[in-house]
């Protein structure tokens, strides 16, 4: 349930940011992004600029805090 939340606000902020790449993982059929990452819970959010992680976030975030991450990185 809490991916299904998160996927509302994710997707209003993939469909508004076109000065990022975005992805979804599923951990489920791509493990070995899920052991590189170290992803424990869902959902996790992690930022990668240049091939190097530079934030990591697990559970839900709000459309705004997203947004406040990838201005943060820009």
């Amino acid at each position: 349930m809490p991916c299904r939340t998160y996927a509302k606000y994710w997707d209003r902020v993939v469909e508004s940011r076109t000065d990022w790449t975005f992805r979804v993982i599923d951990v489920d059929t791509n493990s070995e992004s899920a052991n590189k990452h170290n992803i424990m819970s869902l959902p996790t959010t992690v930022l990668m600029l240049d091939d190097r992680v530079v934030a990591k976030h697990t559970g839900v975030m709000m459309e705004k805090e997203i947004n406040e991450k990838l201005d943060h990185w820009s």
